[in-house]
């Protein structure tokens, strides 16, 4: 079943015009054994979304990264979404940040934070060797200013792209789905209030 999703879903994102690669589509012995990793979206829908919140659009990825070399290292963390052409970066690791901070921040007063021990960020390590086999399992933390698309209403899915680098600097996709989340327009008496002149603004003519 998780497979068959994962499939449709890469096919909708190529249907979109953006490019992927697709084994059962693309490889004449397609369905074998990956020859890097394994990568599946896990958790619950909140731990899977794309919001909007004060400094641009947060996305959190809940995922279980499985290598199927005998060594992999990796590079770097990447994610696109539909609306933006370009690579969404990953946040910093908190401790490059200040050396006592263990919690990932988005920025602002009403953002999440999140524990280091819960995030795999800071896993992206070209130095950092893994073996066939082993797992590693957290949430993936990215920001971008490119805000949401007017397409993607609260409470839609937004397919998405991860991309993980390895040592070789070789690129993997995965194909995701996000709950997206949409901050609320303020309206009424706050909204009119913006809009009005400045008092000294409309002084009268002599």
């Amino acid at each position: 079943m998780e497979k068959a999703y994962n499939l449709n879903l890469a096919r909708r994102i190529r249907a979109a015009r953006r490019p992927i690669h697709i084994r059962e589509d693309d490889d004449v012995d397609g369905g074998g054994l990956p020859d890097g990793l394994i990568v599946r979206q896990v958790g619950a829908v909140v731990a899977n979304t794309v919001f909007e919140f004060e400094a641009g659009t947060g996305l959190m990825i809940d995922l279980v990264i499985t290598f199927c070399r005998p060594t992999f290292a990796i590079s770097f963390f990447a994610f696109q979404l539909p609306w933006d052409d370009r690579h969404c970066r990953c946040l910093p690791d908190p401790l490059e940040l200040e050396p006592s901070s263990k919690v990932y921040r988005f920025g602002g007063r009403y953002s999440p934070e999140f524990e280091r021990g819960q995030v795999l960020n800071h896993q992206a390590d070209p130095t950092r060797m893994l073996t066939r086999g082993q797992s590693v399992k957290g949430l993936l933390l990215g920001i971008s200013t490119a805000p949401i698309s007017e397409e993607f209403r609260t409470g839609a899915q937004a397919p998405a792209l991860v991309i993980i680098g390895d040592q070789f600097a070789r690129e993997y996709t995965a194909p995701v789905e996000l709950f997206v989340s949409r901050a609320e327009k303020r309206t009424g008496s706050r909204a009119t209030a913006r809009t009005r002149k400045p008092l000294f603004d409309c002084l009268d003519k002599v």
